[in-house]
């Protein structure tokens, strides 16, 4: 029955997903022929990620691109190679004893095991075919998460196996490891040659690109944009117009009978916390003292807002009080459980106060908190704030050596507290504040916004653009990083909406390098929820797909061309071979390393210098080898002593499955992205959003 329902969910989708790609309107992308609908793109997103409201939105499509993308490309694979996941097979994922890490990671209970009986739940829901819809759907996408993940996990393990090192290549192996040498060199660091006596340029750079393309490739366009940003910031206007009104609450907030209400509906700040005075905002330390409960002070600024405070409460508080509890655990998800976890906690205290059982043999036997079961319950001593709120209460304002019950969202807690300690007998105060942050007005944000109108529309070119900032000294014109078409995060103003539209529209067809956007892009603060930025953009410039342009690479390979040109220099101005002369000619010394193995990848004093390593081994003793423009310099070196092993040593056996391991290591995480970078993709995602 189970078998047939599972399979039910998957058909019904294939079915759907072959109708949906009939209409050839939504397609996402196609990926090896597999063909991904924007529809079942939505409908997963709106599966996985609901109630998310906090996430970013881009970054969920961007993590959900990314297992669309890799189940395409797993599927097509897999298909080849008649690699699939049977009914049964699913099954024992799901719940059996050898559970998909998908299932693993989203059942656990609250000391991180496997929540059986809660997965238990599912299955029998399933059975009965009485699964809530909700679920019903979140299911269906579960088990397509969890095919993909085991299909990947066999192609992997396929590759895996493969991997084979041969006997020759572990002796070879072996042979190297045993091979070391001594040699002397004297190292002639690049800054010999000062940077006026090379000439950079761009038939250099050029050819530097071309002998390296495979690391200075493009592998899809990018583009360039220039931006003017318009920060929206608070007149002196707008932050009379906000101390005012602060200053308008201060009778209410003086009267108000329920004090969290009314901070609340204020969006204001309220703690249960009492506070030494010294630990509250400095600009009312010193007004409490003559304050009373219920009185009011302010408004003061404080950073970037105006606050009223209020005393609320003042009283010897205990700086930490040492208690023990017995916790009976609740599932958030079962009413029921709350119920049955009260029945056992107020059994329980029944039983302390008749003297019939002692606290700690009964927090060891029934306590659902294992740091402190084993210790009879005992929690130590702690201070406000350690605790939740409710068990914080209880410990610090209840009566001592009593037992409490108290309810929190880890469960039922039996409480005790066995003592209290005081470091003085000074008071400590309950305060509650309401604070208006100074934010800029809406007439602020619109004359702001009318400036960058008035630019947009006197410019037709960036080159206008740029003659129009002259009324606009306080203004100027910055450059983006380089923007790939489905990018979603443009520079410090992060992933946001605008950050999304003025890429998309550095891509829209039509649009060439010099135009500008006729939208004014605006960002909102994430905390005030204000207009807190214009910008204008126009398109630079466009880095297309391939090897990549002298000014594109400049920033990345001028310092390497220079360093290959000094070196070059160097050789040019080297006029002996000995190394004692060579030392002598540029004022620097004759430096020796001991011991070197052939495969290091660390000289030391030198640190990575290949090209050294190559020329120790391959030269001979005690002559000097031609010099190597190396990484830091330029090296002139003479071989000691070269010990090249002939002999592989008796642990080579070892040394092989070694390196078969180590192989089969890296395929987890190499695997997969060999396969993305050699699919046949049509990405239309910025067609969609």
């Amino acid at each position: 029955m189970i078998a047939v329902g599972m399979g039910g969910f998957i058909l019904q989708d294939v079915v759907t997903n072959q109708g949906q790609r009939q209409s050839g309107n939504f397609e996402l992308a196609n990926i090896n022929g597999k063909s991904i609908d924007y529809r079942e793109f939505q409908s997963t997103e709106n599966v996985l990620y609901a109630g998310a409201s906090n996430q970013d939105g881009y970054a969920q499509k961007a993590s959900l691109w990314q297992y669309f993308m890799d189940k395409a490309i797993v599927e097509s694979e897999a298909e080849e190679l008649g690699i699939g996941v049977s009914y049964d097979e699913l099954l024992e994922l799901q719940f059996g004893q050898k559970l998909s890490p998908i299932i693993a990671a989203r059942f656990k209970n609250q000391v991180g095991q496997i929540d059986r009986e809660r997965l238990n739940s599912f299955r029998d829901a399933i059975e009965a075919n009485d699964l809530d819809p909700r679920f019903r759907e979140y299911w269906a996408v579960q088990e397509k998460e969890i095919i993909k993940d085991k299909q990947q996990t066999k192609l992997q393990n396929l590759f895996g196996k493969a991997v084979y090192t041969p006997q020759w290549m572990a002796e070879e192996f072996s042979k190297e490891a045993g091979s070391n040498a001594q040699f002397e060199y004297v190292k002639i660091p690049f800054e010999k040659i000062g940077d006026d006596q090379i000439e950079l340029t761009d038939d250099a750079i050029a050819s530097y690109i071309k002998k390296n393309e495979k690391k200075y490739r493009n592998t899809e366009e990018s583009r360039f944009l220039k931006f003017i940003e318009f920060r929206v910031l608070p007149t002196s206007t707008d932050s009379v117009l906000v101390k005012n009104h602060v200053s308008k609450l201060m009778g209410e907030f003086k009267t108000a009978s329920n004090d969290s209400l009314y901070v609340i509906n204020n969006s204001g700040n309220y703690t249960f916390m009492y506070y030494k005075s010294e630990d509250l905002p400095l600009q009312i330390q010193d007004e409490l003292v003559n304050m009373n409960s219920g009185d009011v002070y302010g408004p003061y600024f404080d950073v970037n807002k105006y606050t009223i405070a209020k005393l609320v409460d003042k009283k010897i508080v205990a700086d930490s009080v040492k208690a023990r509890h017995i916790l009976r655990a609740v599932n958030g998800q079962d009413p029921n459980s709350y119920t049955s976890a009260q029945k056992l906690i107020d059994s329980l205290k029944t039983v302390l106060e008749d003297g019939t059982a002692s606290f700690d043999s009964l927090a060891t036997k029934f306590s659902n908190d294992p740091g402190s079961a084993i210790q009879g319950g005992d929690l130590g001593y702690f201070a406000q704030g350690s605790m939740v709120q409710p068990f914080n209460y209880a410990c610090f304002h209840g009566k001592e050596g009593v037992y409490h019950v108290v309810n929190t969202q880890f469960g039922v807690h039996l409480i005790q507290v066995t003592d209290r300690k005081y470091n003085d007998q000074d008071p400590k105060y309950k305060v509650a504040y309401i604070s208006n942050t100074i934010v800029p007005s809406q007439e602020t944000q619109d004359s702001i916004y009318e400036i960058a109108t008035e630019l947009v529309t006197s410019s037709t070119n960036v080159e206008e653009l740029t003659a129009n900032l002259a009324d606009h000294p306080d203004l100027e014109i910055k450059e983006s990083a380089p923007l790939k078409q489905n990018d979603y995060i443009f520079g410090s103003f992060g992933s946001a909406p605008a950050s999304r539209d003025l890429i998309r529209w550095a891509y829209e067809g039509g649009v060439e390098a010099g135009d500008i956007s006729s939208v004014i892009y605006t960002y909102t603060d994430k905390v005030n929820y204000y207009n807190s930025n214009y910008l204008i953009v126009a398109l630079d410039k466009i880095n297309p797909k391939g090897i990549k342009s002298v000014e594109e690479a400049r920033a990345s390979v001028e310092l390497l061309v220079s360093n290959k040109l000094k070196g070059a220099k160097i050789i040019e101005q080297l006029t002996n071979t000995d190394l004692n002369a060579v030392a002598a000619q540029f004022e620097l010394k004759v430096d020796t390393v001991q011991n070197v193995g052939f495969n290091s990848n660390f000289i030391p004093g030198l640190g990575n210098e290949p090209s050294v390593l190559f020329a120790v081994f391959n030269g001979t003793a005690n002559t000097v080898a031609a010099p190597i423009v190396g990484n830091s310099g330029v090296y002139v070196i003479k071989p000691v002593a070269v010990n090249i092993s002939e002999q592989a040593s008796n642990d080579f056996i070892q040394q092989k499955s070694a390196t078969e391991g180590k192989t089969r290591n890296e395929v987890g995480f190499k695997f997969i992205d060999a396969l993305r970078k050699n699919a046949d993709m049509e990405d239309n995602r910025y067609l969609f959003y």
